[in-house]
């Protein structure tokens, strides 16, 4: 065991750490999202088959005078029954979101994903709204 080693909670608990590379200048922590199948939102069938594979780096506070870098390995899942890639559509500004890591929110039994969490907040303050929206697109921005 390492006596030099301290840990240091994320707190993002659907991350999984896979990895740490630190340098003289900056700290890049490697992680992936624990899910390792996503639900197809038009067919309701569960997939893990990947489409793609990108990387989002996101930079953090400074930890002991050294940028620290999270590296988030993401997927985009394709559905193995409809064969669409899996990206939602952000009710309140129509934008298409990859479902993985995006903000959500539950309402009525089903779960919508945003692009930000601005997006998210102002969905709950009435849902109905933008609801309404979705269903009518041609209505969507009067």
């Amino acid at each position: 065991m390492q006596d030099d080693v301290i840990t240091i909670r994320l707190r993002l608990p659907d991350l999984v750490v896979v990895g740490v590379k630190e340098t003289k200048g900056w700290i890049e922590v490697v992680a992936r999202y624990r899910n390792e199948e996503a639900v197809c939102p038009r067919c309701g069938v569960g997939t893990w088959q990947v489409h793609q594979w990108h990387v989002q780096r996101k930079r953090d506070a400074k930890l002991w005078g050294k940028e620290v870098w999270l590296a988030v390995l993401k997927r985009r899942f394709r559905c193995r029954r409809c064969r669409k890639v899996l990206m939602a559509r952000d009710p309140v500004c129509g934008m298409r979101v990859e479902e993985e890591g995006a903000p959500t929110l539950a309402f009525e039994g089903q779960t919508y994903y945003f692009c930000s969490r601005g997006c998210r907040s102002e969905f709950e303050e009435d849902p109905q709204r933008f609801l309404s929206a979705v269903d009518r697109p041609e209505e969507a921005w009067r």
